[in-house]
């Protein structure tokens, strides 16, 4: 008796023990549920009759999800991991179901007609790692959920409609390399926890309306960070000497701000800086002649930026300098007799300024030269001097006679012809993408790991269109090659009065950002720009 009882006992144990898993396994989310998923997104979005994911996604073909259009699927699982639609003229909204692709790795919606809010069930997929939704119409403030992604590398949400306050839940992303939030309408100061997360490689907050200062401390916490895009907002105060801290700085750019004060001679200390970007600022005194020491550096801006004093002949030092924009200051004094000693020197940008002296006497072996603008300066010189390029002439003519300014009339250069380049300002120099940038990979039997970059089977995928070399978007510096509308080389073009920052912002030098949205979709399209 007693052993009926123990048998019946333990029979009933068995099936309770056993019960909870059978039914979940009948339950739990499986390839179906992303299948649904998938179908939810296509129902949200308008697609024209031939469009490929009209015959490609649906229930009823004969391959599996995993083999559809965009649709990358990991070996372990058999789950979806990558979701790869950029480019793909998808005009819509985001579904909450999509908070169901539980295994997704990658969300690269890129480039398409998207708009509303991001779905809070998006933060139900905790593998993600890599989040790209520029140039689209998403709206509204960003979503604070986007801090519970402990795995997240990559979060680009640039040229949307997003507004308010960025959260400072963002600091929770310890693993994040790359944040890009250009182009929006974000408000209020950068969030000081951003500053901590000491992974990040990239951050671009450009074409923003930030306010406030940043602080002295900013790059304690910043080993790593290579380009830092703070452009066409409403910063104020001094520019941090602490900046030097970021000793792996490639871009800086901080143009087109409220910046006032000295430039800090602690940037000289930036060795690894190419680019330097303090335009369109209320700063004074002179350029540091610490900035010597930027061995490396290769497009230097100062445009417009209330800077006095001599130019110091150690910028025409540097091996590497291809372009120097110092229009609009008050800067005196002559310029060295040999500007070009290594002849790599391309843009020469120094109108409006006080300088005086031959200025032909230090632009002969300039013969890379391509652009340049010297007018509204007291040079003197010859009659008549071309300079021998290695594409073509440009004949510099100087009117005799003189001016009240000065003793010579300032250089002009003849516009008339199609060989002969007007004096504006110029398109700034965006370091090329560096060729074979490593792909993401998603065949790897390890769970969560980043999936393959490119969609299969997606036509005009924004990877390689073009035929360009595709980007890596781990690598800061590929990141970088093709930047954005950052500087303001291109303000006011074909314009050559005076414009100080707030002509910027107001809108007297740009009527809107449409034009910046446009340059940056043709930058992002091709892959970079070159001189």
């Amino acid at each position: 008796m007693d052993r009926a009882i123990l048998f019946h006992i333990f029979a009933a144990f068995l099936f309770l023990y056993n019960f909870p898993t059978t039914c979940l396994s009948r339950t739990s989310p499986n390839i179906t549920t992303d299948q649904s998923a998938l179908l939810a997104l296509k129902a949200s979005i308008a697609l024209p009759p031939d469009h490929i994911l009209v015959n490609n996604w649906t229930a009823t073909t004969p391959t599996s999800v995993c083999d559809w259009v965009g649709v990358t699927c990991g070996k372990l699982h058999h789950r979806v991991a990558a979701l790869d639609l950029p480019n793909m003229g998808l005009i819509g909204t985001i579904p909450p179901h999509l908070g169901n692709l539980s295994f997704l790795v990658r969300l690269n919606i890129t480039n398409n007609g998207l708009y509303g809010d991001l779905p809070e069930e998006l933060a139900n997929i905790r593998r993600l790692q890599y989040i790209d939704v520029k140039l689209n119409n998403f709206s509204g403030q960003i979503p604070q959920w986007f801090g519970a992604f402990p795995k997240l590398v990559h979060l680009n949400v640039a040229n949307n409609s997003f507004s308010g306050f960025v959260p400072r839940d963002f600091g929770n992303l310890q693993s994040l390399k790359v944040l890009k939030m250009q182009f929006n309408q974000f408000t209020g100061s950068i969030p000081p926890t951003i500053f901590n997360i000491s992974s990040l490689e990239y951050l671009g907050l450009s074409s923003n309306s930030f306010s406030g200062v940043l602080p002295e401390d900013m790059c304690n916490r910043f080993p790593n960070l290579e380009v830092l895009s703070l452009s066409y907002n409403e910063i104020e105060g001094q520019i941090p000497p602490g900046l030097q801290e970021c000793s792996k700085l490639q871009i800086l750019s901080l143009s087109v701000n409220q910046f006032s004060g000295r430039i800090p001679s602690e940037i000289g200390n930036l060795t690894m800086l190419k680019q330097l970007y303090l335009g369109f600022n209320s700063l004074e005194g002179e350029i540091p002649r610490e900035f010597g020491q930027l061995v490396n550096l290769e497009l230097l801006s100062l445009q417009s930026a209330g800077l006095t004093g001599l130019i110091p002949s150690l910028l025409f030092n540097m091996s590497s300098l291809q372009g120097i924009d110092l229009q609009a200051n008050n800067f005196s004094g002559s310029l060295p007799r040999n500007i070009c000693p290594r002849p790599l020197l391309r843009r020469l940008l120094i109108g409006r300024n006080k300088l005086t002296g031959n200025i032909l006497s230090g632009i002969g072996n300039c013969t890379a030269l391509s652009d340049i603008n010297v007018l509204e300066n007291n040079f003197t010189g010859e009659e008549v001097q071309p300079i021998a390029t290695a594409e073509k002439v440009i004949p510099i003519e100087i009117q005799q006679g003189g001016d009240a300014s000065g003793p010579g009339a300032p250089i002009t250069l003849p516009s008339s012809t199609s060989e002969v380049p007007s004096p504006v300002i110029a398109t700034p120099l965006i370091i090329p993408p560096s060729e074979g940038a490593s792909k993401l990979d998603v065949s790897s039997e390890k769970e969560g790991a980043v999936p393959n970059s490119e969609a299969k089977d997606a036509p005009n995928s924004g990877a390689n269109k073009g035929g360009t070399s595709q980007i890596d978007p781990f690598n800061a510096l590929s990141i970088a090659s093709y930047i954005a509308k950052e500087v303001v080389e291109e303000v006011g073009e074909n314009d050559t009065s005076e414009k100080t920052a707030d002509d910027v912002r107001s809108g007297s030098v740009y009527d809107d950002r449409s034009r910046e949205r446009q340059e940056l979709e043709e930058v992002e399209e091709s892959g970079g720009r070159q001189w």
